[in-house]
């Protein structure tokens, strides 16, 4: 997907203007002080491996995340997770509001966890899918309860979080476009 889109994908960290955190497994509620539930499942040496990473670079390289990668930054910029909601496995899709504007996108969904900001992040994309969301102690001080944060963005670690899959759709798809407009407006 980046490659298609004429960015140049770095060979190391190091070498990169931006590091990019993916998709994959639950990320570890241990890291935003939450007990386990039965329903997340996590990979603690990728998650030590991503905090290693983030740690390394935060204030000194920009930051992406899609799907577990944003759910990972939205933790390591202070935010926590609803470790289970309902709706948002699915694949074909979901409609999502970019606040900025108010257009309506399709975007790619195959997730159980949803992001809790902090009131530091600028929200940019949200949903209206869940009709349940898994309470935590710390769900009680998210600031968009109402509704289903889907991509943020930190100023302060240069961090654009992205919980759709952009890549999962076709070159050119209102996801991906959106994504590329988002990497380039807050990241570049």
């Amino acid at each position: 997907m980046f490659l298609k889109a004429d960015y140049t994908v770095a060979s190391t960290p190091s070498s990169a203007d931006i590091i990019c955190f993916t998709g994959g497994e639950d990320v570890s509620p241990m890291l935003y002080d939450e007990v386990k539930l039965k329903q997340t499942t996590c990979d603690h040496h990728r998650d030590q491996k991503c905090c290693d990473l983030f740690n390394t670079y935060v204030g000194k390289k920009k930051m992406l995340g899609i799907c577990r990668g944003a759910q990972f930054l939205n933790v390591m910029n202070g935010g926590a997770l609803y470790q289970d909601v309902d709706n948002h496995t699915c694949p074909h899709g979901h409609l999502a509001t970019v606040v900025s504007d108010g257009s309506e996108i399709k975007v790619t969904s195959t997730h159980h966890q949803m992001m809790i900001a902090t009131g530091e992040a600028e929200l940019l994309l949200v949903a209206n899918e869940s009709s349940f969301k898994y309470p935590t102690e710390l769900s009680k001080e998210d600031p968009w309860v109402d509704v289903d944060v889907e991509a943020l963005f930190y100023e302060e670690t240069m961090s654009l979080c992205f919980q759709p899959h952009p890549e999962y759709e076709r070159d050119g798809g209102e996801c991906q476009e959106l994504f590329f407009e988002f990497v380039e407006q807050y990241l570049m």
